[in-house]
């Protein structure tokens, strides 16, 4: 929410250009209030906060009358929504603006917030006394701008399922990437603790991979990451999880299985894994780490017995499955 506040201020109180483009995404777009009033990337939204500065370059003092807050991708994107009162001074004349309805999506780039997406607009149908807005003139531009925004609002959902995507899953792979990994063991782990239910992680790594990249290339090893996450997919149960934990490992999840039974599944794995034959490197084989939730777990104890089980795989020899 403050980040949103700040734009506010930026754009309203402050009148402060430079301030407003250093927090524009690249890919931002805009509806204004007036006929016109369309930026379709960056630059072209720019101009049009000139242009606003420029025609009244006094401050404009908002109060927000409402607003909401809504996430549509966790820690990554979010919507505002607020409806606003304006006033402010043009031609030595005070004017006042009621119920300017902002929404604004902004999205986390490179650790930074950039505002995406502006849709500013008045509603024709709830005006105060104290308004100097024409209605007429103003009709006519919310009918066009309603018109625009049928026009984009595809484009707009792709972009947020995109966003999604991103935050979600790794490039390379398309698995979920770790930082939902982690959120999902997390849940898992809270689920156990409130239900008294158990479930069993695997923690993957793939034998020898530095070999791989230094005999055949970074790109045979990014096509053996792609290869071993599908067939490492097409061997879980309906209701496992696997995510890309870090380089070449990678972390399944098995909800409501005892590890007796997660060992199983990983022994599967490693002989059927062993047993395939990869493009340009032949034969992988894997070391695995089997280990239970057990009562009292916290994350980082649940991944350290994973971790140490398969440390011992690899110091055994690796291509083995051992249980902690």
């Amino acid at each position: 929410m403050t980040f949103f506040h700040h734009y506010l201020d930026l754009l309203f109180e402050q009148r402060n250009l430079a301030g407003i483009a250093e927090i524009l995404h690249e890919q931002m777009t805009g509806f204004g209030t007036g006929a016109g009033e369309v930026g379709v990337n960056r630059e072209q939204s720019i101009a049009l906060y000139q242009q606003d500065i420029a025609n009244a370059p006094n401050p404009i003092h908002y109060q927000i009358q409402q607003q909401h807050l809504l996430c549509l991708v966790a820690d990554q994107a979010y919507q505002f929504n607020a409806i606003l009162r304006l006033e402010t001074e043009i031609l030595q004349q005070q004017l006042v603006f009621n119920k300017l309805r902002v929404t604004l999506v902004a999205v986390q780039q490179q650790t930074q917030w950039r505002v995406t997406h502006l849709h500013a607009s008045f509603p024709t149908d709830a005006h105060c006394e104290d308004e100097s807005y024409p209605i007429k003139e103003l009709e006519e531009r919310n009918s066009w701008l309603e018109k625009r925004i049928k026009e984009k609002t595809h484009a707009l959902e792709d972009a947020l399922v995109e966003i999604k995507q991103v935050a979600e899953t790794d490039k390379l792979t398309g698995l979920y990437n770790r930082h939902n990994t982690d959120k999902l063991l997390q849940s898992c782990i809270e689920q156990a603790q409130m239900l008294q239910q158990h479930f069993s992680i695997i923690l993957i790594d793939a034998d020898h991979f530095k070999q791989v990249n230094d005999q055949y290339g970074h790109l045979a090893g990014d096509k053996l990451l792609i290869s071993l996450s599908q067939r490492l997919q097409a061997l879980l149960r309906k209701d496992d999880s696997i995510g890309r934990w870090g380089g070449e490992e990678f972390l399944i999840i098995c909800p409501q299985v005892e590890v007796f039974e997660a060992t199983k599944l990983a022994e599967r794995i490693g002989r059927t894994i062993a047993q395939t034959e990869f493009d340009t490197i032949g034969q992988q084989t894997l070391s695995m780490g089997v280990t239970q939730y057990q009562a009292g777990d916290d994350f980082d104890r649940l991944i350290a017995r994973a971790d140490q089980a398969l440390y011992q795989a690899k110091h055994q020899g690796r291509n083995r499955v051992v249980t902690a």
